[in-house]
């Protein structure tokens, strides 16, 4: 053993004998002592249970790679001359000899979101040889990094001390927060003593946020708290931290609006002061109904429920998705319903499901309204003036019209013998009223017999 070496043994026996003697009273710091009755323990360790392992939570890293690591046994039996008492945590390189040491004591990952203030206080020596350092740095970033130097220590001793930093700017109101010990650049050097590392702060005032849903879909916070209707839907969050809500529509909805403290229908954040409620409203998505009506005659196209009244050409509809929506077919006077085509056939219901966008086509045509007989003969036509173009001159035939009005007027010439059976229902099989005339009878050359007609 050369003589350095005997004289570190000599003076690691001096400062074991040195612990023994009685610690002078040391004061409660005053930020602590003021603020009792609202500050609040977030971290506090004392490395009491003199075994290598870390506390629960705390973790070891070894960047050199030598296995010389942070301690909590006391290997070299120093004793606690840090100013606290009882265990300790030491990174001891004389105790690990001629070997490199990186090493770093990392408390666990902290949530300080809900904290105005954030203070670190820790009692430290540092025993300094040549080369290397102590230092207690931050990272926002849990374990990854980057590390922001809070306080450090290199090129002379330094302590007993009582370290009381302040991280309010760092590390208040921050979510991945993690602290380290770093010593490093040592190789048979002195060692580094931390003990009592307590993390104090006073804590956000919290604020309640009530969320309503209308209709069907979710809405769930960031920070996590709320998932409304699924669970919860009103939740404490912290005073001057952003929540942000997020709606999502169920199946065959689509997201309307937010009321309350948020409104439109863009991203709700939320920073709160004091309570405050939103409302999320969900409506039906829609699917687009055309109707095309079409054919010479006329007629209108209506729906149930509302939506579709189309008496020509093409109108568009709005339906909830999946609802059903009967449309009717009602021909005006002179014409008939011809039948659908589209997404609807026949001549009978039309009763579209809304699942898609749907397309339906409506024809109307002119009525045969008269039943014209020659001899043995019999045809049918849209108008009087129609059958009676299909009389040859000097011809005797036989009218049967409908029962309704026919806006037009009946002239006999050419020698023509008429006679007129007015008032017949649909297939012209039994009389149901009168046929009306809305115009003139002329009788020239020919002749007219008529029976329930009326001229108006």
């Amino acid at each position: 053993m050369n003589g350095w070496e005997v004289f570190k043994v000599l003076l690691s026996v001096a400062m074991v004998m040195a612990v023994a003697l009685p610690e002078p009273a040391r004061a409660v710091p005053a930020a602590v002592a003021a603020s009792v009755d609202s500050t609040a323990t977030i971290l506090s360790a004392g490395f009491e249970s003199l075994v290598q392992d870390p506390p629960a939570g705390w973790s070891l890293v070894d960047n050199a790679g030598t296995g010389a690591l942070w301690r909590f046994d006391d290997p070299a039996k120093r004793g606690n001359n840090t100013g606290g008492t009882g265990g300790f945590a030491i990174a001891d390189s004389d105790y690990a000899g001629a070997v490199n040491m990186d090493t770093e004591l990392r408390t666990p990952l902290l949530d300080l979101s809900g904290y105005e203030t954030v203070t670190l206080r820790f009692e430290t020596l540092f025993e300094h040889e040549a080369g290397e350092t102590a230092a207690v740095e931050l990272s926002t970033n849990g374990g990854a990094g980057p590390w922001q130097p809070l306080w450090s220590r290199s090129g002379g001793n330094y302590g007993p001390a009582t370290e009381e930093l302040d991280l309010t700017s760092l590390a208040a109101g921050k979510p991945n927060i993690m602290i380290r010990f770093h010593y490093y650049g040592a190789n048979y050097a002195w060692y580094w003593k931390v003990d009592d590392v307590a993390l104090t702060g006073i804590p956000r005032a919290q604020h309640q946020l009530a969320v309503t849903v209308n209709g069907s879909g979710t809405v769930a916070s960031s920070p996590a708290g709320i998932s409304c209707p699924a669970t919860t839907c009103s939740a404490l969050f912290y005073d001057g931290l952003p929540v942000t809500l997020t709606a999502t529509p169920a199946a065959d909805y689509v997201f309307s609006s937010w009321s309350g403290a948020c409104t439109g229908t863009g991203p709700c954040v939320v920073t709160l002061g004091g309570a405050a409620a939103v409302t999320a409203t969900f409506v039906p998505s829609t699917r687009n109904l055309n109707v095309t009506v079409s054919g010479a005659g006329q007629g209108t196209v209506t729906s149930v429920p509302a939506g579709i009244a189309c008496s020509a050409g093409s109108c568009n509809g709005a339906f909830d998705t999946g609802s059903q929506v009967e449309l009717i077919a009602t021909p005006s006077t002179g014409s008939v319903f011809a039948g659908w085509s589209g997404d609807c056939t026949g001549t009978g219901a039309c009763t579209p499901t809304m699942t898609a966008d749907r397309n339906v086509g409506a024809a109307f045509d002119p009525a045969l309204t008269v039943e014209l007989t020659i001899g043995t003969a019999t045809t049918l036509h849209t108008t009087l003036t129609a059958a009676m173009a299909a009389i040859a001159n000097g011809s005797a035939a036989a009218i049967k019209a409908r029962a309704m009005e026919f806006p037009e007027s009946l002239a006999i010439s050419g020698g023509k013998s008429i006679v007129f059976y007015g008032g017949y229902a649909e297939g012209f099989g039994s009389v149901a009223g009168y046929s009306v005339l809305r115009g003139t009878v002329t009788v020239g050359v020919g002749t007219l017999t008529a029976s329930n007609l009326a001229v108006r």
